[in-house]
């Protein structure tokens, strides 16, 4: 048994409706331990939002030409974050003095203290007990702070050079450096146990949170960051190159499903990650009420039949094919999309452009815990993502969990961890979601027989407590032991 901690989650959204960042809070604030999650203010959302059990913590996404560089970082150096680790739990972090608090001792005395380890004492050292060897290694480290120091000036000179054209802007840090900065201040004040971060855009925050306090430091990843296809190759080399730095700061790994896993220990020569699926929690989706009692019912009319996309709205999600595939179907069949994101305008346009406003629904998203009520109103769910990179090759969305555990028959494209679940339990048809008429011919075969509907309907719900988030919570809690 765990004593309880302190636990501080990083995600890279508003984390209003992101199912598993959600779910992670919840398993570490019902084991007792105080959890707050450090998210990004974006959107109409609160700065501070308190749920059942933690906090989430939101930090301004708006970009700041004033807001430089720091002068004095919080963050410990290498070797005082190994002196502070090994003499407490977790150590207050120790700022570095300005220069002006305190002379400067001459070498003579610096060499005394390195032997002694007596006053007087640098000016940045943290008061600790150490031994020679780390008062040697710290002493040898501050040339190399003395440099950034000299580096940091010569910018800031720099920058007054400028005149009358104002602030030289390429010397400010960007956007994404200053939410990274922000968060990893949100989560130093928390001065947490332990630090998980989700995806690789929160990896270097956490890393340094956890330096500066002397945490542990957990990697949730979520996708094969190096081949997204819905990101600029630019962005995957950054989003590849960061990763590649900072997994060897962590103290353990975690992924999706076991093809990343595998890819990820042999690309960065790790131990294999352990895998925790994007599968919800059991006791949530039981309490689901019947498909007659469903909120999506309101927008059937009678005798339809409906056809359910639900997940956040983007390209390569097969929804282009899926309209395409609504107008090939017989007029009964209504096709609803339920979500949020960047492409719903286009694909709006794209209906309206196929005929088809009255045969497709657009729904705003909805909360994790009420989206079981909707999902299971549904007649067929669908996931036609395509197979672009291997990150979409790979995925194991959540929605494909959601519909087994209510019983949802669905429609899926041939990718192989999705053809798995639903061939081990039989519960869909897989086929070629890039071709809307092989989508369309699935959805009538699946509801063409009632009898195997009903059969793929209680498979599916039997299924459910071997993929439910149940199964990985001690996995998750394991990772506060040393």
């Amino acid at each position: 048994m765990v004593a309880p901690k302190r636990v501080c989650i990083f995600v890279a959204n508003n984390c209003t409706v992101d199912s598993r960042i959600l779910r992670q809070a919840e398993t570490f604030a019902r084991a007792g331990h105080e959890t707050i999650i450090v998210a990004v203010l974006v959107g109409d959302v609160e700065a501070l939002e308190k749920r059942g059990g933690f906090e989430i913590r939101r930090v301004n996404a708006k970009h700041s030409w004033s807001e430089g560089y720091p002068r004095a970082s919080k963050v410990l150096s290498p070797v005082r974050a190994r002196i502070a680790k090994r003499n407490g739990d977790n150590p207050a972090p120790q700022p570095v003095l300005p220069r002006r608090n305190g002379p400067r001792i001459p070498a003579r005395q610096w060499l005394r203290w390195i032997r002694t380890g007596k006053e007087p004492a640098p000016r940045s050292w943290p008061a600790a007990e150490s031994s020679t060897m780390d008062r040697a290694a710290f002493a040898a480290s501050m040339p190399l702070q003395k440099a950034g120091r000299v580096a940091r000036a010569q910018r800031r000179r720099w920058g007054r050079r400028v005149g009358r054209f104002g602030r030289r802007r390429i010397l400010r840090p960007t956007r994404y450096r200053q939410i990274e900065r922000r968060m990893a201040r949100a989560a130093i004040e928390f001065r947490a146990d332990l630090y998980w971060a989700n995806d690789v855009q929160t990896l270097r925050p956490a890393a340094a949170a956890a330096r500066a306090t002397g945490g542990r430091v957990v990697y949730d990843a979520h996708e094969v960051v190096w081949d997204v296809p819905t990101v600029s190759w630019f962005r995957q080399r950054v989003w590849a190159l960061i990763e590649r730095t900072q997994i060897p700061k962590m103290d353990r790994v975690y992924t999706v499903c076991d093809p990343i896993a595998d890819l990820m220990a042999s690309r960065y020569r790790i131990s294999r990650p352990t895998v925790i699926i994007n599968a919800p929690r059991l006791e949530s989706t039981s309490a689901a009420p019947a498909h007659e009692d469903s909120p999506l019912n309101a927008y059937r009319k009678p005798g339809e039949r409906i056809v359910l996309f639900h997940g956040y709205l983007a390209p390569w999600r097969g929804i282009e094919q899926l309209i395409a595939a609504t107008a090939l179907l017989p007029q009964e069949y209504r096709l609803v999309i339920l979500g949020h994101g960047v492409f719903r305008a286009t694909l709006e346009e794209l209906a309206h452009r196929s005929r088809l406003d009255d045969r497709v629904t657009f729904i705003a998203s909805v909360p994790p815990a009420e989206l079981p009520s909707w999902v299971i109103g549904a007649d067929v769910g669908t996931i036609p993502i395509q197979n672009r990179g291997r990150s979409f090759q790979y995925t194991t969305p959540n929605k494909l969990f959601e519909c087994l555990h209510v019983g949802l028959p669905i429609v899926v494209n041939d990718l192989p961890e999705i053809r798995k679940v639903v061939n081990e339990v039989d519960f869909g048809i897989v086929t070629d979601c890039s071709d809307p008429a092989a989508i369309a011919k699935a959805i009538e075969d699946l509801l063409s027989d009632p009898d195997r509907y009903q059969q793929m309907r209680l498979r599916a719900r039997a299924a459910a407590p071997r993929y439910s988030w149940e199964r990985g919570e001690e996995a998750i809690l394991s990772a506060l032991e040393k």
